[in-house]
């Protein structure tokens, strides 16, 4: 087995996580930013560890 097979499978792997990030964080997303100044880190962990409600 070479290098190129575990690349892919390393890169595949990466862009399904990102991609499970990506839609948590647009299904915890409201539509608007109730913050007073630009989004930080602690703005976005939350969007990303609070629970996903079905409406």
């Amino acid at each position: 087995m070479g290098l190129r097979p575990v690349l892919k499978t390393l890169l595949m792997s990466l862009l399904i996580v990102l991609v499970l990030v990506n839609l948590k964080i647009v299904s915890a997303y409201d539509n608007c930013c109730y913050g007073n100044g630009p989004w930080d880190v602690s703005e976005w962990l939350d969007l990303l560890l609070k629970p996903i409600y079905v409406k």
